[in-house]
């Protein structure tokens, strides 16, 4: 264990703007990915639209916050003697003085349970997807005839669909 000095204190607290910010951003994807499934469920198109763009945006910049994250943790684990490649937070809680590795620490927890959060969320978005995918087929085979194509739109593009395993017989 250090002791603190001078030289780390800032070091310390531009780790811990750092992680804060990555708390925000993974607050706020958790936050779109619920919007984004009220939005499915409600048929909301326009809401979709414009939660796929912010969605979007905010990836792109997360990987700018993530290399902000990492670059902060590099210089604070350098100034506290630790190698390159054992840069991680659980190192530099070992080197950190007890209040300040305490800070650290909370951080990361809450890191780590809003990453298992996301991650849950996430699930639950995709089987709401799934779902709706399923559905969808499944309306489009009960209407349209045998053998007939469709247009229909996915995720490159439109692409033919063509019902070849009608369940329901429309015409009785």
């Amino acid at each position: 264990m250090i002791l603190s000095n001078r030289n780390v204190e800032p070091l310390v607290d531009d780790l811990l703007c750092e992680l804060d910010a990555e708390i925000d951003r993974l607050d706020a994807r958790q936050s779109q990915l619920v919007d984004l499934s009220a939005a499915l469920v409600q048929g909301d198109d326009s809401r979709l639209e414009e939660l796929l763009e912010a969605m979007d945006t905010s990836g792109r910049l997360g990987t700018r916050a993530e290399t902000q994250l990492s670059f902060a943790c590099k210089r604070l684990g350098n100034a506290l003697g630790c190698y390159e490649s054992d840069c991680r937070l659980s190192m530099i809680i070992e080197r950190l003085d007890s209040p300040q590795a305490l800070e650290v620490q909370e951080r990361r927890d809450r890191i780590v349970e809003m990453i298992d959060s996301l991650r849950n969320r996430h699930m639950e978005a995709v089987m709401l997807l799934r779902e709706c995918s399923r559905m969808n087929r499944l309306m489009l085979e009960c209407l349209t005839p045998r053998g007939e194509s469709l247009t229909v739109y996915g995720a490159g593009g439109t692409e033919d669909w063509q019902n070849n395993d009608a369940r329901l017989d429309t015409e009785q």
